[in-house]
């Protein structure tokens, strides 16, 4: 499905920028396009490698709270039986 979605609103945008040129015109505006293409797929290859980055050394938000073991008491537990 998000292949087929990225499939149409590529081509969507190509045909945006193309128009209806002819001759000369219309190379520069395939010109425009692939610049267009390189400046996206660019953008697309930073966030990527940034998202990669974050998850594989563990910068992103965790979802649950860290497993204690069962000799580890929580903070919680130490402050009751000190008072």
């Amino acid at each position: 499905m998000a292949r087929q979605l990225g499939f149409v609103v590529g081509v969507s945008l190509l045909f945006t920028l193309l128009g209806d040129a002819a001759g000369t015109a219309a190379l520069t505006d395939v010109r425009t396009a692939w610049w267009v293409a390189a400046a996206v797929l660019l953008t697309a290859a930073v966030t990527a490698t940034a998202t990669a980055t974050a998850t594989a050394t563990g910068m992103h938000a965790r979802t649950t709270a860290p497993a204690t073991t069962s000799g580890q008491s929580t903070g919680a537990s130490q402050n009751s039986a000190q008072s």
